[in-house]
C-alpha cells in the first residue's frame, strides 16, 4: 500500500499488468456489469453539456434514451452512474462492428468536446473507493479483462492509466507515485 496526500493505492495498482485488449474484450466494460459507469458530482453537467450539444455522436437508441431519462442515473445505492440502455449496455457507447466505444471519447478526440470520458472510465480498471478522509484506488478483478493481463504484457496498471491519474490527481501526483513505483518494485 502506498499513501499519497489523502489517496491510498493498494499495491497491485503498481504490481499488476495490464493492458486492454479491446480486439478481444470488443469493449465489455461498456456492457457488462450490473450498473452504469459510476459518475463524479462535477461530471453531471458536463454530461447534460454534451447530450445538448452532441447528440449525434451517439447511436438513435441512445439519443431517444437520454431524451427521456436525462444524461445520468442512479444506481441501487443511489449514486450517480452513466444510464444504461435496455440491454444494459451503457448509453454513450456506441458500436462499430463488434465492439464498443466511448462516443464521449470519440467526440473528445475529434476536437467536439473538451471532456474526454467519465473519469472512472478512463480510470479503468482502477476503482476509487471513498472512506473519509480518504480516496483509495483499487484494481477492479474481472473477467472481461483476463486478456489485458497475459503474461506478455509488461506494462504497468499504473502506467497504463498514466492520462486518468493525472487528469484526476495531477502532474506531481503521478510523479511521485512513479518515483516509488520505481524505486520500490
Amino acid at each position: 500500500m502506498i499513501i499519497i496526500g489523502n489517496v491510498i493505492i493498494n499495491s497491485e495498482i503498481i504490481s499488476q499488468n495490464f493492458v486492454c485488449d479491446i480486439a478481444r474484450c470488443h469493449g465489455a466494460c461498456c456492457k457488462e456489469g450490473v450498473a452504469g459507469a459510476p459518475l463524479d458530482l462535477e461530471e453531471l453537467p458536463t454530461l447534460e453539456s454534451f447530450i445538448k450539444n452532441h447528440l449525434r455522436f451517439l447511436s438513435p437508441e441512445a439519443q431517444n434514451y437520454v431524451k427521456c431519462y436525462g444524461a445520468w442515473a442512479y444506481d441501487g445505492q443511489r449514486r450517480p452512474v452513466t444510464p444504461l440502455l435496455a440491454d444494459g449496455t451503457c448509453a454513450y457507447a456506441i458500436r462499430t462492428g463488434l465492439t464498443l466505444s466511448c462516443a464521449i471519447e470519440i467526440a473528445f478526440l475529434a476536437g467536439e468536446t473538451g471532456f474526454r470520458k467519465p473519469i472512472s472510465c478512463h480510470l479503468y480498471p482502477v476503482r476509487i473507493r471513498i472512506k473519509p478522509p480518504y480516496e483509495i484506488l483499487e484494481y477492479e478483478h474481472w473477467g472481461v479483462c483476463k486478456n489485458a493481463c497475459s503474461p506478455k504484457n509488461t506494462m504497468p496498471l499504473y502506467i497504463f492509466v498514466k492520462d486518468a491519474l493525472i487528469r484526476k490527481y495531477g502532474q506531481p501526483f503521478y510523479l511521485l507515485l512513479d518515483t516509488i513505483a520505481r524505486t520500490n518494485p
